[in-house]
């Protein structure tokens, strides 16, 4: 992206206000298959190659997954990068949030915030969201809805328990 476009998106989405320069500890690991619970089954999750392979040394860096719930039509998509730092994360954000094709794109606050930061468009079908070095998009892609914003926040919660057990 040239300099005078990234100018645009960091006004259009207030960067400043949002982005992390600020040390956070790193999430190391991500648990692809489990991060939505027994109530959903992994169909696959690729390694997406990015410019670097690597953060500390661990592979891989960045993946895509869909996960099939057992309800019915319903499936989730998500795609994870583990960026080297949350400054890095927040940068990344910025370029996904250029991605999307909708004007109605908006910072989430308050109650409904996942992570750090998070955006969405209207109807719960999609959610954008960093925490600590970790930027994720997830969305709904099966033929019957599910909640982009309660897949966000399960996804969430098992991180943090990740992180938290040194795992």
């Amino acid at each position: 992206m040239n300099g005078e476009r990234i100018e645009r998106l960091k006004q259009r989405y207030r960067y400043a206000e949002w982005s992390s320069a600020e040390p956070k500890p790193p999430i190391a690991t991500v648990p692809v298959p489990s991060l939505l619970g027994p109530e959903w089954v992994l169909d696959h999750a690729d390694v997406v190659e990015t410019d670097e392979t690597s953060v500390g040394g661990q592979e891989p860096r960045a993946w895509q997954a869909v996960w099939r719930s057992a309800k019915g039509e319903q499936a989730v998509s998500a795609y994870l990068r583990r960026c080297a730092s949350a400054a890095e994360a927040s940068e990344h954000l910025l370029q996904l949030l250029d991605e999307f094709q909708s004007p109605l794109v908006e910072r989430v606050t308050g109650a409904n915030a996942v992570g750090d930061v998070s955006f969405a468009p209207p109807g719960d079908r999609a959610v954008l969201f960093a925490v600590s070095n970790l930027v994720a998009l997830v969305r709904s892609v099966g033929r019957d809805a599910v909640s982009a914003h309660g897949a966000a926040v399960t996804m969430l919660a098992r991180l943090r328990e990740g992180a938290a057990s040194g795992s």
